[in-house]
């Protein structure tokens, strides 16, 4: 079973800071990761594929330091890992087309799997939006999946 998994390079909320001026966000300086919402999307396919063998592509979209978050995937046991270069400021949309064009470019594929949002913007809009771009059937906030 082909499995692609994909995560999102975030900022770690739990070393984010308030200013107390504006009681905005100071995002400078603060270290990135894979949201913990896809790192449980990982560890899905990870099960998937200790029960019925196959291969697990990580995909994100991000800057160049995003090749550390991967390693991170790798190391956690995804197979590969695709990084695709964009601009940090895109939309939901322009995100989803880069995703469904990287997922057609690996090309052989039997699930994908997404977390239902991230924890930075939490908008749930990603997994929805590539199963319409790729006209695959979706399934969202499921708490177990099981496959034969």
């Amino acid at each position: 079973m082909n499995i692609v998994v994909c995560a999102k390079q975030v900022v770690d909320v739990s070393e984010m800071k308030i200013d107390s001026s504006t009681n905005k966000p100071i995002l400078q300086g603060v270290p990135q990761k894979i949201s913990d919402i896809d790192k449980n999307a990982l560890e899905e396919a990870i099960k998937i594929k200790e029960k019925n063998g196959g291969k697990i592509t990580v995909l994100t979209i991000g800057s160049s330091n995003a090749k550390e978050r991967i390693k991170e995937l790798l190391a956690m046991g995804a197979d590969e890992g695709v990084l695709v270069t964009a601009s940090e400021n895109i939309d939901y949309y322009m995100t989803a087309v880069l995703l469904s064009e990287a997922i057609k470019k690996i090309g052989n594929y039997d699930i994908i799997l997404c977390g239902e949002a991230s924890v930075d913007l939490f908008s749930g809009q990603i997994g929805p939006r590539l199963a319409g771009l790729l006209d695959i059937p979706q399934i969202t906030y499921a708490q177990s999946l099981t496959t034969e």
